[in-house]
């Protein structure tokens, strides 16, 4: 028995450098389990056994040879009690939830203004007859060039666009507080993609300046500026409310 205790004491302090060495112990302590078995009286009531089949119980060489297997079993048994986390799968991506808004979409006619109101009633109206009213479906994932595709696109035909040719705008916010549009205060190089544009219509329409005239608004303005083609009875008109102008000016 003391064999076993010396032997235990020296396997305990981390002596052990070769299997013969744990072999050894192994039957040192085997040989003492028995010795201590056979000596020891019959139990009582009340007194508590300890366990006296070993064939349950790993070797002492399996346990020096791989100390962390039992330690792995024990880990890799859930407990009932504690509480499992939903680990990611390798290789699974994680998409970020995206948004898709649908907007009326209001171009406003080419003008050199800066502050601009907001179309409605007749005003609203000339616009959905000129085709300068719209609407567009976007998602907040979309980028810059797409949105500018999609607004091209919805006003081709009204521009006179060919298939390869965009369409020149500018985006228009409302000004908090009152009736009126503006262009956005950003830097020449701001992305205007999908979160950007919906952050400026999130409660409104999306409204837009058009950075080119219509072919009849050329026309026309081309037309009203030669003479040659005017009626000759607003010309007499304008002809005899000069004279009149003059007469009275030179009235004493």
């Amino acid at each position: 028995m003391e064999k076993a205790r010396y032997f235990s004491h020296f396997m305990l302090q981390g002596k052990m450098a070769s299997p013969e060495l744990a072999l050894v112990i192994e039957r040192a302590v085997a040989a003492g389990v028995r010795a201590a078995l056979q000596d020891r009286p019959t139990p009582t009531p009340g007194t508590s056994l300890v366990a006296t089949d070993t064939t349950s119980l790993p070797s002492v060489s399996a346990v020096i040879s791989s100390p962390s297997t039992a330690t792995t079993s024990q880990r890799s048994v859930p407990l009932p009690s504690f509480p499992q986390r939903s680990g990611a799968r390798p290789g699974l991506i994680r998409r970020r939830p995206y948004k898709t808004f649908t907007k009326d979409i209001v171009c406003l006619p080419w003008s050199t203004n800066t502050i601009f109101s907001i179309p409605r009633g007749d005003t609203r109206t000339k616009l959905a007859e000129d085709g300068l009213i719209g609407k567009i479906s976007f998602s907040s994932e979309w980028s810059e060039v797409q949105l500018k595709l999609e607004i091209t696109a919805i006003f081709r035909a009204t521009f006179g666009l060919s298939e390869n040719q965009e369409f020149p705008f500018e985006y228009l916010c409302t000004i908090k507080g009152c009736k009126k549009l503006m262009k956005p205060k950003v830097t020449n190089s701001f992305p205007w993609g999908g979160k950007e544009v919906a952050s400026i219509c999130s409660n409104t329409c999306l409204y837009i300046l058009a950075g080119m005239q219509r072919p009849a608004e050329e026309e026309f303005i081309a037309v009203s500026d030669d003479s040659d083609f005017e009626d000759p009875a607003p010309r007499r008109r304008r002809a005899l409310w000069i004279m009149r102008k003059m007469k009275l000016w030179m009235r004493p």
